[in-house]
């Protein structure tokens, strides 16, 4: 696959997901209704996964060798970018077509074929980017799409010979696992896999902005996002008023169906193999058990069975 067709391709698939016969609004809101976060953040998804292939097709005009001279008279020294060959993708569901589109964009513009293998419980964007790169003249068989478990398809994805590299955002636990597939065969990997972010709050921070920065990190995307705040530590000179406005921020959330107007957080995503209720509902009582000195600032009340109020827990 030559360079003109990467980038013809981009462009024409950049256009695909904007113009009236597709338009950012109907991905934006189909991405609601799939993973559940609110609109407005669906919609800043979206562009960001335009804007992701934007830049890449960009950057495949700068894609290439250098020469660099030698210490021997009438002799030089260059290098060669080469396709790696096929590369697999494995990605989550909290973000369905931003982090499909971070993985695939630079793999075709480097002039790999792509086995892209989304979270089971949201591929529908996926599909819609396989879509309109099909429409825009991507060759066949240059981008595969398989939807299935992760014991399986991420398995088959790890062990096969064919596979060159491999880029996953997961857990923990199932990132360890694939590398230690890849790492006897010396298949390149990237693994991106959760964590845990503190925000630090020190004595002389505007309050408000602290507060309103933290509970934008931690509420946001319901929380489902491994960039987010799950922790503050806050100097204990100005804990009691940070924890006022923390509150008074958490408290004018307004829980529902992220398609509704006046909505800012979505519900917990509850499909694949492990639903996020079951799992929220079981860390209130082990965090306080945990840390004995926890108290919990603001409600965490079910709306309706199928929403949950959020919920802070201070020490």
């Amino acid at each position: 696959m030559g360079g003109d067709d990467v980038r013809g391709a981009r462009s024409r698939a950049e256009q695909g997901l904007t113009n009236p016969g597709n338009p950012q609004g109907e991905l934006a809101r189909l991405l609601t209704r799939e993973e559940g976060k609110t609109l407005a953040e669906s919609t800043g998804e979206v562009q960001r996964a335009i804007d992701i292939f934007r830049f890449f097709g960009g950057l495949s005009y700068t894609l290439g060798g250098q020469t660099i001279p030698h210490d021997l008279p009438n002799n030089l020294l260059y290098t060669v970018r080469q396709p790696l060959g096929v590369v697999a993708l494995i990605t989550p569901w909290n973000f369905p077509i931003a982090i499909p589109a971070w993985k695939l964009a630079p793999a075709l513009v480097a002039g790999n074929s792509v086995v892209l293998k989304p979270a089971s419980a949201t591929p529908a964007l996926t599909f819609e980017i396989a879509r309109a790169l099909a429409e825009a003249g991507l060759p066949k068989g240059v981008l595969n799409v398989v939807v299935g478990s992760g014991a399986t398809v991420g398995l088959e994805l790890a062990t096969n010979p064919v596979v060159s590299a491999l880029s996953f955002t997961g857990s923990h636990a199932v990132g360890q696992g694939i590398y230690e597939q890849l790492a006897p065969r010396m298949v390149r990997a990237q693994m991106e896999m959760g964590g845990k972010n503190p925000t630090l709050v020190l004595d002389d921070a505007d309050l408000d902005l602290a507060a309103t920065l933290c509970a934008r990190a931690g509420f946001g995307l319901t929380g489902q996002a491994c960039t987010a705040t799950s922790r503050a530590i806050v100097d204990r000179k100005v804990i009691e008023p940070f924890v006022e406005k923390l509150v008074a921020q958490a408290a004018a959330i307004k829980v529902g169906n992220g398609l509704n107007d006046g909505v800012t957080m979505g519900p917990a995503n509850q499909r694949g193999p492990a639903p996020n209720r079951p799992r929220i509902h079981r860390h209130r009582p082990a965090g306080r058990r945990r840390a004995g000195l926890w108290r919990q600032a603001v409600g965490g009340r079910r709306t309706g069975g199928r929403l949950v109020h959020r919920a802070n827990c201070l020490h």
